[in-house]
């Protein structure tokens, strides 16, 4: 997972029109979170509450004016995307009605986010089979036994910063 932040980077770079800056000023948020939607396509498929529950649609907007603070210039999601310029079509399409029903964790954080900023693109990326073998399955199955049981009793960003931080 080392290589998604220069990725991120190098994307963003490439995507957003930048101010000049020094390459040693930029930084890059990496913010990981489950599928809310969870549609099945994972190797291990956890019960996802419903997010579109107004207590946790109040979390998310709580959640989505933190990140504000960041001032993000580019969003970058983990979307299946063949495109050589990264563009995440989903965004295009999305208007802030789709927040009541769309419970997939792009729409309601980074489409929001980058809605709520003004940013005009949201890239899409994706790990598939062949490529480097990054993913430690049996540690991300224990935390993921964990992180189940902490689920019932957290609000979404506690949640969040639990998978930051998973001591």
């Amino acid at each position: 997972m080392l290589t998604l932040p220069v990725a991120c980077s190098t994307i963003a770079e490439r995507m957003a029109p930048q101010a000049e800056t020094d390459a040693a000023s930029r930084q890059v948020l990496v913010l990981g979170s489950w599928h809310f939607a969870n549609p099945g396509a994972d190797l291990v498929n956890a019960e996802a509450d419903d997010v579109l529950t107004p207590v946790r649609r109040a979390e998310l907007e709580a959640l989505v004016r933190r990140l504000a603070v960041f001032q993000l210039t580019a969003i970058m999601v983990e979307a299946e995307n063949k495109r050589p310029d990264f563009l995440d079509a989903g965004y295009m399409d999305f208007a802030p009605d789709d927040l009541l029903s769309n419970s997939n964790e792009v729409a309601p954080i980074a489409y929001r986010q980058a809605h709520e900023l003004g940013i005009e693109r949201v890239n899409g990326a994706d790990t598939r089979e062949g490529e480097i073998d990054f993913f430690p399955f049996d540690k991300v199955q224990a935390e993921a036994t964990k992180f189940s049981e902490a689920r019932k009793a957290e609000t979404i960003s506690q949640l969040l910063a639990r998978q930051k931080d998973p001591t």
